[in-house]
Protein backbone atom coordinates (compact mmCIF):
# COMPACT_ATOMS: atom_id res chain seq x y z
CA UNK A 1 0.00 0.00 0.00
CA UNK A 2 1.04 3.61 -0.60
CA UNK A 3 0.33 6.89 1.12
CA UNK A 4 0.87 10.66 0.55
CA UNK A 5 3.21 12.49 2.97
CA UNK A 6 1.60 15.68 4.30
CA UNK A 7 4.95 17.56 4.20
CA UNK A 8 6.70 16.59 0.98
CA UNK A 9 3.43 15.57 -0.77
CA UNK A 10 5.12 12.54 -2.28
CA UNK A 11 3.41 9.16 -2.70
CA UNK A 12 5.46 6.61 -0.80
CA UNK A 13 5.11 3.03 0.41
CA UNK A 14 3.84 2.54 3.98
CA UNK A 15 7.26 1.14 4.93
CA UNK A 16 8.60 4.70 4.55
CA UNK A 17 6.33 5.93 7.36
CA UNK A 18 6.69 5.53 11.13
CA UNK A 19 4.18 3.16 12.73
CA UNK A 20 1.37 4.67 14.82
CA UNK A 21 -1.45 2.42 16.17
CA UNK A 22 -3.74 5.39 16.73
CA UNK A 23 -4.05 5.95 12.97
CA UNK A 24 -6.44 4.01 10.77
CA UNK A 25 -3.70 2.66 8.50
CA UNK A 26 -1.31 2.20 11.44
CA UNK A 27 1.27 4.85 10.26
CA UNK A 28 1.84 8.56 10.77
CA UNK A 29 0.96 11.17 8.14
CA UNK A 30 4.59 12.31 7.73
CA UNK A 31 7.21 10.05 6.21
CA UNK A 32 10.27 9.14 8.24
CA UNK A 33 12.52 11.56 6.37
CA UNK A 34 10.26 14.57 6.92
CA UNK A 35 9.66 13.56 10.53
CA UNK A 36 13.40 13.36 11.22
CA UNK A 37 13.89 16.80 9.66
CA UNK A 38 11.11 18.19 11.84
CA UNK A 39 12.53 16.64 15.02
CA UNK A 40 16.08 17.75 14.13
CA UNK A 41 17.47 14.25 14.09
CA UNK A 42 18.74 14.56 10.54
CA UNK A 43 20.23 17.91 9.42
CA UNK A 44 18.73 19.42 6.31
CA UNK A 45 21.39 19.42 3.60
CA UNK A 46 22.45 22.82 2.27
CA UNK A 47 21.80 23.54 -1.39
CA UNK A 48 25.03 24.79 -3.04
CA UNK A 49 25.25 27.26 -5.90
CA UNK A 50 25.63 26.10 -9.46
CA UNK A 51 29.07 24.61 -10.06
CA UNK A 52 29.77 24.38 -6.30
CA UNK A 53 29.61 21.74 -3.59
CA UNK A 54 29.89 21.59 0.19
CA UNK A 55 32.87 19.64 1.55
CA UNK A 56 31.81 16.90 3.97
CA UNK A 57 34.91 17.52 6.11
CA UNK A 58 35.46 21.29 6.40
CA UNK A 59 31.87 22.22 5.47
CA UNK A 60 32.97 25.02 3.13
CA UNK A 61 31.26 25.69 -0.18
CA UNK A 62 33.86 25.27 -2.94
CA UNK A 63 33.96 25.03 -6.71
CA UNK A 64 33.73 21.60 -8.30
CA UNK A 65 37.26 22.04 -9.64
CA UNK A 66 38.52 21.76 -6.03
CA UNK A 67 37.17 18.20 -5.76
CA UNK A 68 38.67 15.06 -7.27
CA UNK A 69 36.43 13.14 -9.64
CA UNK A 70 35.65 9.44 -9.31
CA UNK A 71 33.70 7.00 -11.48
CA UNK A 72 30.82 5.48 -9.52
CA UNK A 73 27.64 3.76 -10.67
CA UNK A 74 28.41 4.34 -14.35
CA UNK A 75 28.88 8.12 -13.95
CA UNK A 76 31.52 10.59 -12.86
CA UNK A 77 30.92 12.25 -9.49
CA UNK A 78 32.99 14.60 -7.32
CA UNK A 79 34.41 13.29 -4.05
CA UNK A 80 32.68 14.15 -0.76
CA UNK A 81 35.91 15.76 0.51
CA UNK A 82 37.72 18.64 -1.21
CA UNK A 83 41.27 18.08 -2.41
CA UNK A 84 42.93 19.75 0.60
CA UNK A 85 40.87 17.79 3.14
CA UNK A 86 41.38 14.57 1.21
CA UNK A 87 45.14 15.18 1.09
CA UNK A 88 45.22 15.86 4.83
CA UNK A 89 43.28 12.68 5.61
CA UNK A 90 45.52 10.59 3.37
CA UNK A 91 48.65 11.93 5.08
CA UNK A 92 47.28 11.10 8.53
CA UNK A 93 45.83 7.70 7.73
CA UNK A 94 48.29 5.45 9.60
CA UNK A 95 49.63 5.74 13.16
CA UNK A 96 53.30 5.14 13.95
CA UNK A 97 55.76 5.40 16.82
CA UNK A 98 59.16 6.94 16.20
CA UNK A 99 61.95 4.46 17.10
CA UNK A 100 64.32 7.34 17.98
CA UNK A 101 62.31 9.68 20.21
CA UNK A 102 59.29 7.35 20.88
CA UNK A 103 56.88 10.07 19.73
CA UNK A 104 53.59 8.97 18.18
CA UNK A 105 52.78 10.46 14.80
CA UNK A 106 50.64 9.86 11.72
CA UNK A 107 51.57 9.52 8.08
CA UNK A 108 50.14 8.33 4.78
CA UNK A 109 52.51 5.39 4.52
CA UNK A 110 51.97 2.05 6.21
CA UNK A 111 55.70 1.62 6.75
CA UNK A 112 57.35 4.69 8.24
CA UNK A 113 60.73 4.97 9.90
CA UNK A 114 61.08 8.07 12.07
CA UNK A 115 59.17 11.30 12.65
CA UNK A 116 59.90 14.45 10.65
CA UNK A 117 61.88 16.13 13.46
CA UNK A 118 64.26 13.19 13.83
CA UNK A 119 64.53 12.85 10.05
CA UNK A 120 65.56 16.54 9.71
CA UNK A 121 68.22 16.11 12.40
CA UNK A 122 69.60 13.01 10.69
CA UNK A 123 69.64 14.69 7.26
CA UNK A 124 71.43 17.70 8.75
CA UNK A 125 74.13 15.51 10.27
CA UNK A 126 74.52 13.59 7.02
CA UNK A 127 74.79 16.83 5.04
CA UNK A 128 77.48 18.20 7.35
CA UNK A 129 79.45 14.96 7.08
CA UNK A 130 79.24 15.07 3.28
CA UNK A 131 80.41 18.70 3.17
CA UNK A 132 83.31 18.04 5.53
CA UNK A 133 84.37 15.07 3.42
CA UNK A 134 84.03 17.10 0.22
CA UNK A 135 86.06 20.00 1.63
CA UNK A 136 88.76 17.71 2.99
CA UNK A 137 89.10 15.99 -0.38
CA UNK A 138 89.39 19.29 -2.31
CA UNK A 139 91.79 21.31 -0.19
CA UNK A 140 95.15 22.49 -1.46
CA UNK A 141 96.58 20.44 -4.28
CA UNK A 142 93.59 18.10 -4.17
CA UNK A 143 91.38 20.89 -5.48
CA UNK A 144 90.70 20.42 -9.18
CA UNK A 145 91.21 24.19 -9.75
CA UNK A 146 94.55 24.31 -7.89
CA UNK A 147 97.09 26.32 -9.88
CA UNK A 148 94.63 27.04 -12.73
CA UNK A 149 94.44 30.70 -13.81
CA UNK A 150 91.27 31.34 -15.76
CA UNK A 151 92.08 34.51 -17.69
CA UNK A 152 90.78 35.51 -21.09
CA UNK A 153 88.78 32.84 -22.88
CA UNK A 154 89.16 30.41 -19.96
CA UNK A 155 87.14 32.72 -17.68
CA UNK A 156 83.44 31.75 -17.43
CA UNK A 157 82.47 35.45 -17.74
CA UNK A 158 84.36 35.88 -21.02
CA UNK A 159 82.32 37.68 -23.72
CA UNK A 160 83.55 36.82 -27.23
CA UNK A 161 81.55 39.65 -28.87
CA UNK A 162 83.73 42.38 -27.31
CA UNK A 163 86.72 43.86 -29.13
CA UNK A 164 90.12 44.36 -27.52
CA UNK A 165 89.55 48.13 -27.46
CA UNK A 166 86.32 47.68 -25.52
CA UNK A 167 88.00 45.37 -23.04
CA UNK A 168 90.84 47.83 -22.52
CA UNK A 169 88.46 50.78 -22.09
CA UNK A 170 86.41 49.08 -19.40
CA UNK A 171 89.27 47.47 -17.46
CA UNK A 172 90.34 48.99 -14.13
CA UNK A 173 94.10 49.07 -13.65
CA UNK A 174 96.24 48.87 -10.53
CA UNK A 175 95.86 51.97 -8.34
CA UNK A 176 92.46 52.97 -9.74
CA UNK A 177 90.63 52.67 -6.39
CA UNK A 178 93.28 54.77 -4.62
CA UNK A 179 92.98 57.39 -7.39
CA UNK A 180 89.23 57.70 -6.75
CA UNK A 181 89.79 58.26 -3.01
CA UNK A 182 92.52 60.88 -3.64
CA UNK A 183 90.21 62.82 -6.01
CA UNK A 184 87.39 62.80 -3.45
CA UNK A 185 89.69 63.97 -0.65
CA UNK A 186 91.16 66.79 -2.74
CA UNK A 187 87.66 68.07 -3.61
CA UNK A 188 86.47 67.68 -0.01
CA UNK A 189 83.92 65.06 -1.09
CA UNK A 190 81.86 67.69 -2.93
CA UNK A 191 80.72 68.07 -6.53
CA UNK A 192 82.86 70.67 -8.35
CA UNK A 193 79.83 71.61 -10.45
CA UNK A 194 76.95 72.09 -7.99
CA UNK A 195 78.55 71.52 -4.57
CA UNK A 196 76.51 68.40 -3.71
CA UNK A 197 78.19 66.44 -0.89
CA UNK A 198 75.74 63.63 -0.19
CA UNK A 199 77.29 60.26 0.57
CA UNK A 200 77.04 57.60 -2.14
CA UNK A 201 76.19 60.24 -4.74
CA UNK A 202 79.66 61.08 -6.09
CA UNK A 203 81.73 60.01 -9.10
CA UNK A 204 85.42 60.49 -9.94
CA UNK A 205 85.34 61.86 -13.50
CA UNK A 206 88.37 61.77 -15.85
CA UNK A 207 88.96 65.13 -17.53
CA UNK A 208 90.93 63.51 -20.36
CA UNK A 209 88.98 60.33 -21.09
CA UNK A 210 89.95 56.99 -19.52
CA UNK A 211 89.54 55.23 -22.87
CA UNK A 212 92.16 57.20 -24.83
CA UNK A 213 94.43 58.96 -22.32
CA UNK A 214 96.15 55.93 -20.80
CA UNK A 215 99.05 57.90 -19.26
CA UNK A 216 96.73 59.92 -16.99
CA UNK A 217 94.35 57.19 -15.87
CA UNK A 218 95.56 57.37 -12.26
CA UNK A 219 96.77 60.99 -12.32
CA UNK A 220 94.97 62.92 -9.58
CA UNK A 221 95.21 66.17 -11.60
CA UNK A 222 93.25 64.45 -14.36
CA UNK A 223 90.26 63.77 -12.10
CA UNK A 224 87.36 65.83 -10.77
CA UNK A 225 84.49 65.02 -8.41
CA UNK A 226 80.94 65.18 -9.82
CA UNK A 227 77.60 64.10 -8.39
CA UNK A 228 75.43 61.59 -10.25
CA UNK A 229 73.16 64.25 -11.73
CA UNK A 230 75.97 66.49 -13.04
CA UNK A 231 77.97 63.50 -14.25
CA UNK A 232 75.04 62.24 -16.34
CA UNK A 233 74.30 65.75 -17.60
CA UNK A 234 77.90 66.16 -18.80
CA UNK A 235 77.91 62.85 -20.68
CA UNK A 236 74.50 63.54 -22.21
CA UNK A 237 76.05 66.61 -23.86
CA UNK A 238 79.53 65.26 -24.72
CA UNK A 239 78.82 61.48 -24.87
CA UNK A 240 80.90 58.83 -23.04
CA UNK A 241 83.92 58.43 -25.33
CA UNK A 242 86.95 60.62 -26.11
CA UNK A 243 86.15 63.26 -23.49
CA UNK A 244 88.67 66.10 -22.93
CA UNK A 245 89.54 68.70 -20.31
CA UNK A 246 88.35 71.43 -22.68
CA UNK A 247 84.86 69.92 -22.74
CA UNK A 248 84.66 70.11 -18.95
CA UNK A 249 85.88 73.75 -18.94
CA UNK A 250 83.25 74.59 -21.55
CA UNK A 251 80.65 72.77 -19.45
CA UNK A 252 81.58 74.87 -16.37
CA UNK A 253 81.51 78.17 -18.34
CA UNK A 254 78.07 77.45 -19.79
CA UNK A 255 76.76 76.72 -16.32
CA UNK A 256 78.27 79.99 -14.95
CA UNK A 257 76.74 81.96 -17.84
CA UNK A 258 73.30 80.39 -17.28
CA UNK A 259 73.46 81.17 -13.57
CA UNK A 260 74.49 84.77 -14.27
CA UNK A 261 71.62 85.19 -16.70
CA UNK A 262 69.09 83.92 -14.17
CA UNK A 263 70.34 86.56 -11.69
CA UNK A 264 70.87 89.60 -13.97
CA UNK A 265 67.86 89.35 -16.30
CA UNK A 266 65.23 89.73 -13.55
CA UNK A 267 67.16 92.75 -12.16
CA UNK A 268 67.27 94.43 -15.57
CA UNK A 269 63.54 93.88 -16.09
CA UNK A 270 62.69 95.28 -12.65
CA UNK A 271 64.90 98.37 -13.20
CA UNK A 272 63.39 98.95 -16.69
CA UNK A 273 66.88 99.03 -18.24
CA UNK A 274 66.29 96.06 -20.51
Amino acid sequence: MEKICTDCLEIKDLSKFTKDKSKKDGTRNRCRKCLNFKLGKTPIPKIPKDGHKYCASCGEEKQLSEFNIRFSWKEYKPFSYCKSCEHEKDNNRHKHKCPVCSKEYKSGSKEAGMCNDCRKIQLGKQGRCNMEKLNSDQQGENNRMYGVHRFGKLNPNYKPDKTNEEREAGRHILGYKDWVIYVYERDNYSCRYCGDNKGGNLNAHHLDGYSWCKDKRVDVNNGVTLCDKCHKEFHLIYNYNNNTRGQFEEFIKNEARSRLETIIFPLLIDSKLW
